[in-house]
């Protein structure tokens, strides 16, 4: 049986803009412990959903990958899913999770981290 965790608010938004008036360059940093629901799992996969926009995800300092800009779930399921990661192998006691993409002309102010992306742990038993 699947278990989800959301990682919701707590995420801390950094912007970059670019010289020349390029792009700007967004981090999403969220921290998250390794809780005693990840310690029986066999299986833990990191989805991010809802970007709107190609990333990239790391996690505690290692490469996860890219995350596709159209990944969006509607409320019957149907499209495309999420970007998934198996994180199992990657995971500590404390971990940082970073979400990186540039966009133009960004007001970042205007948006929580939680407009930007839909977050989850999901755990296999």
């Amino acid at each position: 049986m699947a278990h989800t965790i959301r990682l919701r608010g707590a995420w801390n938004l950094e912007k970059q803009t670019a010289p020349g008036g390029g792009y700007d360059l967004v981090r999403l940093k969220r921290e998250f412990g390794y809780s005693s629901g990840l310690k029986s799992a066999s299986r833990v996969w990191l989805a991010i959903t809802t970007l709107g926009t190609q990333a990239t995800a790391e996690l505690n300092g290692r490469a996860l990958g890219r995350i596709d800009g159209q990944c969006d779930f509607n409320d019957k399921g149907a499209g495309p899913g999420p970007s998934r990661f198996d994180v199992t192998a990657v995971l500590q006691p404390r971990n940082m999770l970073t979400i990186q993409f540039s966009l133009p002309d960004l007001q970042p102010e205007e948006r929580s981290a939680d407009d930007w992306a839909d977050v989850r742990l999901e755990i296999e038993e």
